[in-house]
């Protein structure tokens, strides 16, 4: 099977400018405080309340790996708001959370959002994206923050934003943005390179006793997170998954499978199946699908479709993937 990314228009996208010449300086002082940011470890050692009753605001793109899985590890006392990255501007996610909240103030915000070592994607709408250029110079974006924040208690012990899952962590670009989010939003921020947060650290205060936990068990149960992450590799239970999507149509077909569009019946969203019959391939043209799924999976950008998932199953191999309306 010949492995394609299919591109979308590139046309919205933005350009370098005069910020990096603030990178320059900006970093410049990063290297300076090195010593007081070996870790975000040490930086983020304060007390909050009990993981299981603080409410906390928890927001996931539909971009994201596994967003449709994610709510099944959420604590219970976190409101969570999944968002739509192709479809929802940045006003619609600020309003959605809003009707989430309904004025409530929360302690702490994660975000989860994909991206690559320079970006952190937010939405498709205008091509709205976390980098050096935006968090500067694009209004867009730091009028986004700035309302985002609006959310916490800041007067409480242990305000926070939080990005999990992100590559730009521990990279000098993520520090700088990191720098300029504390400045803007005057609470503490963080980059966090997987899911639980492992490499942020906080304590935390459960029935009295403190306990030093990654940031990431704010928001879920680590137990619950590893069983949506890796228990498929053990259960090889995808195929009770697919009950959550409803066929809608065949959108296109190639020489060795079927590309079908589904409906997410949970949240309404849409994504491409791939429906590859293994049993009907030689072991050349097994291999050549397999290596389709590697490469999809390694690719992360605005401009090509995303790779959400895959399992093998029956001899059918299955890959999910982004559904984009434009063809």
């Amino acid at each position: 099977m010949t492995t394609t990314a299919k591109v979308k228009d590139s046309s919205g996208l933005k350009k370098p400018t005069q910020a990096f010449q603030v990178w320059e300086t900006s970093l410049q002082q990063i290297q300076n405080s090195r010593n007081s940011h070996k870790s975000n470890e040490t930086a983020s050692q304060f007390s909050v309340s009990d993981m299981n009753t603080t409410r906390r605001l928890l927001i996931v793109s539909s971009k994201c790996k596994l967003s449709s899985q994610l709510p099944k590890a959420v604590r219970s006392c976190i409101s969570l708001v999944l968002y739509q990255y192709e479809n929802n501007s940045l006003e619609d996610l600020i309003g959605m959370i809003t009707t989430e909240l309904n004025g409530t103030k929360v302690r702490s915000i994660a975000f989860i959002a994909d991206g690559t070592e320079s970006e952190i994607y937010l939405t498709a709408n205008r091509n709205e994206v976390v980098s050096v250029e935006t968090i500067f110079e694009h209004s867009t974006t730091r009028d986004f923050f700035c309302a985002l924040v609006d959310n916490l208690d800041k007067s409480a012990n242990g305000a926070r934003l939080d990005f999990l899952a992100c590559q730009m962590a521990q990279k000098e670009v993520g520090k700088l943005v990191v720098q300029e989010l504390r400045r803007l939003t005057k609470c503490h921020v963080e980059l966090s390179k997987d899911m639980l947060g492992s490499d942020t650290r906080v304590i935390v205060v459960v029935r009295g006793v403190e306990e030093v936990v990654p940031v990431g068990g704010l928001y879920f149960i680590p137990q619950k997170l590893k069983d949506v992450m890796y228990g498929h590799i053990e259960s090889h239970s995808h195929l009770q998954n697919m009950i959550n999507y409803e066929k809608i149509r065949k959108v296109g077909s190639g020489a060795f499978g079927t590309a079908v569009l589904y409906r997410n019946i949970n949240d309404d969203s849409l994504v491409i199946w791939k429906e590859i019959n293994m049993l009907d391939l030689n072991s050349w043209e097994r291999q050549l699908s397999l290596n389709e799924v590697k490469v999809l999976s390694m690719l992360s950008h605005p401009n090509i479709i995303c790779y959400y998932d895959s399992f093998e199953e029956d001899g059918v191999l299955m890959i999910k993937m982004e559904y984009a309306d434009g063809g």
